[in-house]
């Protein structure tokens, strides 16, 4: 952590660097001292806020002096070694590697873990750090809807598993984060204990200034960021045959191409345009030439976790600037790169009228791919690639009517995605939501998709008629309007030390389900075809079918 100004009251020795402080929107050379604070990292955060409060100016007041260690070259990152996974239950700890199975503490470098933390050795990985939504949550949208068969058994050994095919996912990343950046995995989780991936890119934007003789203020933005969003459709319906065109790193290629960092940004009248901040010219900097290294790792990565971690890393790094906690902010970096994407988009839009466009997808006619590809050549320093062609897209229509923002299904050889609050089956009774496939196709097919949807409850085992949900017992004791899902989750959590808590539930009229009760005044008991019958009911009232019916 530095200092910026006279001495500070605290410890701290005088560097030879040079200060670029925050003046309005841009960042300046001043002529004040910068200091290195000899003080605890677990300080750092009173420090601040006392520092700032008299006068002071801070730099890296958010980023561990672990990582610094290993930018500095210090300590050198130490990569594979195993992982396992351990779970208590029963009072024993229970450990998964690979296929061996054991108890007490596993002989893995990385010994990863979700809750209790183990005293073992080795790398401890919190998974939650990972993972924020909850386990079986992230079992489902990675290895398939019946791992919440598995949630509603609630066998140790389901969860062990469940535990250890994240643990392999999350550790891969993390690796790849530390190999990208040079520091170490250790303090990679370090920094996600309290901040995200933003803070590790930070850290090696300012190491990278750092290298050439700055140190940059920490700062915070001066207004909340305007909403973005370039998602447009069409119409909503079925489309057949659909190209998949995506600009790869599309706000990271914008900042390469146009040299956008913070040390150098500055008004000027023949700048990219920044929004309500007028035009803005940058000449390129540590910023932009870390995110250029990046970039380039990226385009040539063979690797799929490198190429995630390369992603996390450069895009969070451009949406911090925008960020409302400390940072290396700087509003007109974050609203020129939007600004020129929108541009971009809406040259696409005016050029070939796409069926669907999402920031920096675009989605044509098969027929058309060729036509935006070579588009896309004219452009320098971009790269647009045919992702996929789809032998259906199915776009949503909203209530208010028109298309649905960011709803839609798309199908190909075997595969499929659905994105959207609307169309995701993350609402639906489990019964449903292991067919929501066939429902899908139902509605592509010109067919009945609420009526699948019912027969699929009709014939359902009772733990199926339920909806699971993951509740963060903080999130839990911030509720102030109970939902049917609260009501259900304080119901749950007052029967386990779980967090998050697991919840089965399905809403009534008047009364919220659970097995086997009905909550609602006094909690009753509930009779299965009672459940069933309010199953069938809850579906019928979701607008996703009815949009489902409609787009068909």
């Amino acid at each position: 952590m530095y200092v910026i100004g006279p001495r500070p009251p605290v410890k701290a020795e005088r560097v030879d660097l040079v200060p670029l402080v925050r003046r309005g929107f841009v960042y300046t050379e001043s002529s004040d001292a910068v200091w290195r604070v000899a003080e605890p990292a677990r300080r750092w955060e009173p420090l601040r806020a006392k520092l700032v409060a008299r006068g002071y100016r801070v730099a890296q007041s958010y980023i561990p002096p672990s990582v610094r260690a290993y930018l500095e070259g210090g300590r050198r990152p130490e990569l594979g070694g195993g992982v396992a996974a351990v779970h208590l239950a029963g009072g024993v700890w229970r450990w998964r590697m690979g296929e061996e199975r054991g108890v007490g503490c596993p002989p893995a470098r990385y010994v990863a873990y979700w809750g209790r933390r183990p005293r073992c050795g080795g790398v401890l990985v919190d998974l939650r750090l990972v993972y924020r939504r909850g386990f079986w949550i992230e079992a489902a949208e990675r290895f398939g809807d019946v791992w919440l068969l598995k949630a509603w058994r609630g066998d140790p050994g389901d969860v062990l598993d469940a535990l250890y095919l994240l643990a392999a996912e999350a550790v891969r990343l993390l690796e790849a984060f530390s190999s990208v950046t040079g520091v170490g995995v250790d303090a990679v989780l370090e920094v996600l204990e309290t901040n995200s991936a933003a803070a590790l890119a930070e850290a090696v934007f300012h190491f990278e200034a750092e290298r050439r003789g700055y140190v940059v203020e920490d700062s915070r933005r001066s207004f909340d960021m305007p909403y973005f969003d370039m998602a447009r459709a069409r119409s909503p319906g079925v489309y057949r045959r659909v190209a998949e065109l995506d600009f790869k790193s599309l706000f990271p290629s914008l900042v390469v191409k146009y040299g956008v960092d913070p040390t150098t940004a500055r008004p000027c009248a023949s700048g990219l345009e920044a929004g309500v901040l007028g035009r803005y010219c940058f000449d390129g900097g540590p910023v932009a030439d870390v995110v250029g290294r990046w970039l380039r790792r990226r385009l040539g990565a063979a690797d799929r976790w490198e190429s995630e971690a390369l992603k996390w890393l450069m895009n969070a790094g451009i949406g911090a600037w925008g960020k409302a906690g400390w940072g290396m902010i700087c509003e007109p970096c974050l609203l020129a790169v939007r600004a020129e994407a929108a541009r971009l988009f809406d040259e696409a839009w005016r050029l070939f009228s796409p069926i669907y466009g999402d920031t920096d997808s675009i989605y044509v006619e098969e027929r058309r791919a060729g036509d935006v590809l070579r588009w896309a050549e004219s452009l320098g320093g971009l790269r647009l690639e045919l992702k996929r062609v789809w032998d259906v897209l199915l776009l949503a229509p909203a209530r208010g009517g028109g298309a649905a923002e960011k709803n839609y299904v798309k199908m190909g050889a075997g595969v499929w995605e659905v994105k959207g609050g609307l169309l995701r089956p993350h609402d639906l009774p489990l019964a449903v939501r292991l067919r929501y496939r066939d429902v899908v196709r139902a509605a592509v097919e010109g067919g009945d998709p609420l009526g699948v949807a019912v027969g699929a409850l009709l014939e359902a085992p009772p733990e199926q008629l339920f909806i699971y949900k993951a509740v963060w017992r903080r999130r839990l004791a911030e509720v102030k309007k109970a939902t049917p899902l609260h009501v259900a989750a304080r119901h749950f959590a007052e029967r386990c030390t779980c967090d998050p808590v697991d919840v089965f539930y399905l809403p009534g009229r008047g009364v919220v389900y659970v097995p086997w009760l009905a909550l609602g005044g006094e909690p009753r008991p509930a009779a299965l075809e009672e459940v069933r019958r309010a199953a069938v009911e809850y579906v019928e009232r979701l607008w996703k079918f009815h949009a489902l019916g409609l787009a068909s």
